[in-house]
């Protein structure tokens, strides 16, 4: 929005305060309690919705409309009330989404995540839904955007054996099936294991995963190196810290 001051010696401000202060009384919007120059400071604010400036008026939103498109769009440069939404909508979003990112640096995966896409000169940046109305959600524990890849996190943070027989640990992960669209990292976290992250496309384990039930699937981490032990299983290790996956 460009930025204009009150001044009186300004032609148009001068008209426009006029107009306003001649029509107040015979408007509809004459329910409104602030003069040219409250609203003037109110409009110029791009950190206040039209919303909030109607609360402010103590007048409806259409109401508040009107008065902008009549006497204060040509002062601030024609931008309309949809225009100016959009834009307050965007800054707000963008310094949301900086104290997102603060918050996934909590998360037990971040630094070994971080870490990977770092080593190939890409940066992390949090998965944040948008609703119908561009309202920001909650930032995804389980998911992220590395580059402009869109990849889901699923930290491996247990191991067990599957039966007393067996002696391979395995991290266990149930998966959903749709969605294999994408990237996903299976960072391990247990203590005193610190294998890295396996970093599997989606179409390796649509095509390679066992007990599947329709809409969700397990998978078994092996957590040694050695020969698989299950068939049908998925061999990982071919994809520890490949993170060069994310540059093809």
């Amino acid at each position: 929005m460009t930025t204009v001051r009150f001044e009186l010696s300004n032609p148009k401000i001068a008209v426009a305060r006029r107009t306003f202060d001649e029509n107040h009384l015979k408007s509809p919007t004459s329910a409104c309690a602030l003069s040219f120059k409250q609203l003037f400071d109110l409009f110029i604010d791009e950190s206040l919705t039209i919303t909030e400036i109607a609360r402010k008026a103590g007048i409806t939103r259409q109401s508040t409309n009107a008065l902008y498109d009549r006497y204060f769009c040509e002062l601030l440069g024609h931008v309309l009330p949809s225009e100016r939404y959009a834009a307050l909508l965007k800054a707000r979003q963008d310094t949301r989404r900086e104290t997102m990112a603060e918050t996934m640096i909590q998360l037990s995966w971040f630094e070994e995540v971080n870490a990977g896409a770092e080593s190939i000169r890409l940066s992390l940046r949090p998965c944040i839904a948008v609703d119908k109305n561009g309202k920001l959600g909650k930032p995804s524990k389980r998911s992220v955007y590395i580059g402009d890849t869109f990849c889901h996190v699923h930290p491996v943070a247990t191991a067990r054996k599957l039966s007393p027989r067996v002696n391979m640990r395995y991290g266990v992960v149930r998966l959903k099936t749709d969605t294999f669209d994408a990237l996903h990292l299976f960072p391990v976290v247990i203590p005193k294991l610190g294998l890295g992250t396996f970093v599997i496309p989606g179409s390796v384990l649509r095509n390679a995963l066992v007990e599947n039930d329709g809409e969700t699937v397990l998978l078994y981490i092996p957590l040694r190196r050695g020969k698989r032990e299950s068939r049908g299983r998925i061999d990982c290790w071919p994809y520890l810290n490949n993170w060069r996956l994310l540059l093809q």
